[in-house]
């Protein structure tokens, strides 16, 4: 029932959307290389495997937002890379969303931070789960924004449920052939990224 979707936020049209009846509710889908940011009225959801993403939002505010980047940063790639699909990286990644969250009204005071994903879902993603765990906790630290929950690493992918209105963030531990398609779409995401140049705990569901 698309005419029940709400209108979302202006210049985020690229990331898709959908109504979920079960919950009575606009479901937004951030892929990997995309953030959102949003004033309340919808959920931001996104699968992790050995991808990262921060919910941050401004509990006074009132407006939030989900990333969902690949690898810590561009060093490496090919010349002109970064500067085609730079959300990809977290040091990409977090600027980009604070700097929208600041624009939008919120306050590095209010900022309320939870982190998800770097799980080790196959052998040979294990070391970039480590990686983008590492940056992103990093990066928060020095920015003097503390961590008020987190579901990261161990051998699993994630399905993630965000609502910027309570701060409340869902996880589903993701198994089988679930956890399998989300490990190729991430694995056959980063060969594409590789080769084309140019408010408290989290639950379990």
């Amino acid at each position: 029932m698309s005419r029940m979707l709400n209108k979302g936020t202006p210049g985020f049209e690229h990331v898709p959307r959908f109504w979920d009846a079960a919950r009575a509710a606009t479901i937004v889908k951030v892929l990997p290389g995309q953030y959102y940011v949003s004033s309340g009225g919808e959920l931001l959801a996104t699968v992790l495997g050995s991808c990262v993403s921060a919910c941050i939002r401004d509990t006074r505010a009132g407006v939030g937002g989900v990333n969902h980047f690949m690898l810590p940063d561009a060093d490496g790639a090919q010349a002109g890379f970064a500067a085609d699909a730079p959300h990809r990286y977290g040091s990409f990644a977090m600027e980009a969303m604070l700097n929208e969250l600041y624009k939008r009204g919120a306050s590095r005071r209010n900022l309320e931070v939870k982190v998800v994903g770097g799980g080790a879902v196959m052998r040979s993603s294990a070391a970039v789960g480590e990686r983008n765990i590492r940056f992103v906790r990093e990066f928060l630290e020095n920015e003097g924004m503390p961590i008020a929950a987190q579901d990261v690493g161990d051998a699993c992918a994630r399905r993630v449920l965000y609502d910027v209105t309570t701060g409340k963030m869902l996880v589903k531990r993701l198994q089988g052939a679930v956890e399998l398609d989300v490990t190729a779409e991430e694995e056959n995401y980063r060969k594409t990224v590789s080769t084309n140049a140019p408010s408290g705990d989290i639950e379990l569901f």
